[in-house]
């Protein structure tokens, strides 16, 4: 590529940062996803020549204090989950987590209407579990009422499984004050800065040219599908980034570093680990089944009723499902909008 074409490979990728959040590694990654490979020194270089006072701000050189160390015995010992809300008000829309404490590899994000509904903890915790094919050591989650059931249920599976563990010496869930959740919490971050907090701004800069009126039940609950939508697509972006991202080697930190969260979790003998995760038998996946069936709760998980969803989905697939990103999903909303009012004339 000429020098020009890599100048506008970052311009073009850094529309999806209009908070102007992201550092180059980030920049770097987010190239390296499309095939294009541009080196951090040359990342920087351009971007100090395009805007000198951001660049300055973001190597500050400033260094994060490390609070706590943390340590694991390997991967599935501790799931830590835990639900983000800060898109709730204006969006309508929460995002719910649940990651490894010796990798940090993110299990499971998904975008819900409500993370304190006490079914959804539940239902997506058990599609984790169906993933992996077995239960955690143990399940930490903050003290909020919506996580007792999940908690009852991972004790139950755990029972279940692994009958000749000692509730007593090893507890299967623990609820801790939000604060003591610092795997999922330090997790959150990241996920915050660099991913929501874009969307957000862009839910927020483009609702007025487009027509959005807030009170129009229509307008609002279309708008909050499609948005979610976006979300969990780029949830499912960072969760695939963050599993290859390389964490540099830090000697003084306990968990595993010198390599990836996806490499930690698969592999963690490499690291002076071992896999804890208590599988389930095949002879008892019957009774797994039974448990899932007693916990379904996908109307907790999808944005409107039915009758709106179906609706949505017909109109957005008589538009060819337009891919959406950051610039493009208010202009499909235009497009679903005019679409339903020309058929309901």
């Amino acid at each position: 590529m000429s020098a020009e074409e890599r100048r506008n490979a970052i311009v073009e990728v850094t529309t999806e940062d209009p908070i102007q959040e992201w550092g180059v590694c980030r920049i770097k990654e987010e190239l390296r996803m499309e095939s294009i490979h541009i080196s951090c020194h040359e990342i920087q270089e351009f971007r100090k020549q395009q805007n000198p006072d951001e660049a300055k701000r973001r190597w500050s050189g400033a260094s994060k204090i490390v609070r706590k160390t943390l340590f694991s015995s390997g991967s599935n010992e501790e799931w830590c989950m835990d639900g983000h809300e800060k898109l709730r008000e204006p969006m309508g829309i929460d995002v719910w987590g649940i990651c490894d404490k010796f990798s940090r590899y993110e299990l499971g994000l998904w975008a819900v209407p409500n993370a304190r509904r006490s079914e959804v903890p539940v239902a997506l915790f058990l599609r984790v579990v169906r993933e992996r094919q077995g239960v955690p050591l143990q399940l930490t989650g903050d003290k909020g009422s919506e996580n007792g059931k999940v908690s009852m249920v991972q004790t139950t599976l755990w029972t279940m499984f692994a009958p000749s563990l000692s509730v007593e010496m090893i507890p299967p869930a623990r609820l801790v004050r939000s604060i003591r959740n610092i795997t999922r919490e330090r997790n959150w971050r990241p996920i915050w800065e660099k991913e929501l907090k874009n969307v957000l701004e862009a839910w927020r800069s483009g609702q007025l040219d487009i027509g959005y009126e807030h009170g129009n039940e229509f307008h609002r609950e279309l708008a909050t599908w499609l948005w979610a939508r976006l979300v969990q697509t780029r949830l499912d972006r960072l969760r695939e980034r963050q599993a290859h991202h390389q964490i540099r080697l830090q000697r003084k930190v306990l968990l595993p570093t010198g390599g990836t969260p996806y490499n930690f979790y698969h592999a963690p003998w490499r690291y002076q680990g071992e896999n804890m995760l208590i599988k389930i038998p095949e002879s008892q996946m019957s009774e797994f089944d039974e448990v899932c069936e007693e916990n379904a709760a996908e109307k907790f998980l999808q944005f409107g009723d039915d009758e709106s969803v179906l609706l949505f989905e017909a109109l957005y697939t008589d538009l060819r499902a337009p891919k959406l990103t950051l610039t493009t999903t208010w202009i499909v909303w235009r497009g679903v909008v005019d679409l339903f009012e020309s058929v309901s004339r």
